[in-house]
């Protein structure tokens, strides 16, 4: 339905400064982007998800009309991604978030939250694993005595070293400090800081945060080494 109301062929001119004259058979940016916002609207998480479907002939079919794809030529995984990296990840994210807007101002889609698999977020309704409502205001969240609660939570660990699970990640966690939650919705937990453990190895620096954290001294003579991850 959205393809039936909306021309998609505008993308082309967007990206067509990504693109020779020249060059062996590539997907039309149209197609592709129609692909990838029939994904966001259908409610696939992964592009994996929506190859799979495109690859039964009967369950991938409609989208076969939509994308003007033939079942000889059917992208893969792999050229979703080519097609990103030539875009280019800011054009790309702006032009998606262009058929987005489309597809919210068309009633196809209400405003809160989707996480499209490489972590971009758009403000509708739709399935997915993250904030409920998710704002502008959240962009800046400021967490009080974040390096002492991570601190504690470091130690807590370091305190009973047998307990600790080499390469497993650890989060260090709070309840999100945002006001525009409505009274009957549990603030969800954000992670403030993931980490891990490993060896020691004598022959690598230890990570500033060590040091920031105090605790380089207790971690030599533990025999590890904090990673951490984001």
């Amino acid at each position: 339905m959205f393809v039936s109301l909306v021309d998609l062929s505008f993308t082309r001119s967007l990206v067509a400064d990504v693109y020779g004259k020249k060059g062996y058979h590539c997907y039309d940016p149209a197609n592709m982007f129609c692909l990838e916002i029939s994904r966001i609207l259908d409610g696939y998480k992964y592009t994996k998800s929506l190859c799979r479907v495109l690859r039964d002939p009967q369950r991938g079919l409609h989208y076969w009309a939509y994308a003007g794809l033939i079942k000889e030529h059917i992208p893969s995984e792999d050229d979703f991604s080519n097609f990103r990296a030539r875009c280019g990840e800011e054009k790309y994210r702006e032009i998606l978030q262009v058929l987005v807007d489309i597809a919210y101002s068309l009633g196809f889609l209400s405003r809160s939250l989707i996480a499209s698999t490489d972590g971009t977020l758009f403000p509708t309704f739709s399935r997915f694993k993250g904030c409920d409502y998710f704002e502008r205001e959240c962009q800046r969240i400021q967490i009080t005595g974040l390096l002492s609660r991570i601190k504690r939570r470091v130690n807590s660990y370091l305190n009973h070293p047998k307990e600790i699970v080499l390469g497993k990640e650890y989060q260090v966690r709070a309840r999100c400090p945002s006001q525009f939650f409505p009274e009957e919705k549990k603030r969800p937990l954000i992670n403030l800081f993931s980490f891990s453990f490993s060896r020691f190895d004598p022959n690598k620096e230890q990570d500033g945060t060590t040091r920031l954290l105090g605790i380089e001294e207790r971690l030599k003579e533990l025999g590890l080494m904090l990673l951490p991850l984001k």
